[in-house]
């Protein structure tokens, strides 16, 4: 019986009411705001304080021989045997000859 009744009381007691705490109230915003002359400054500084060095290349590079783009020869093009384009103009000439059989012209 005495549960009952000790929790009949917290239930009807008055709650205290708590103020969140609010990130905002904690938070410090710069006064000085940089001027656009000032930025450049800062960011020229920071260019002339980095030096820059440049590493030696490796000489086994250089003993292939082959630096560059390599050369392309007749005898070993990729493309296949119609690399001069005569398949295009191939199928350019078999849509003019369909076209002047039909009369009409395809919009491309």
């Amino acid at each position: 019986m005495e549960l009952r009744r000790s929790s009949r009381i917290k239930a009807r007691a008055m709650t205290r009411p708590v103020s969140p705490f609010l990130m905002t109230a904690t938070r410090k915003r710069n006064h000085h705001i940089a001027s656009h002359e000032e930025k450049e400054q800062k960011e020229y500084e920071e260019v002339m304080r980095y030096k820059f060095r440049a590493k030696p290349a490796p000489f086994s590079i250089f003993d292939d021989g082959q630096t560059g783009v390599p050369k392309k020869t007749e005898e070993g093009s990729d493309e296949g045997e119609n690399s001069d384009g005569t398949e295009t103009e191939k199928r350019i000439s078999d849509i003019e000859s369909k076209e002047e059989s039909s009369g009409q012209k395809q919009c491309p």
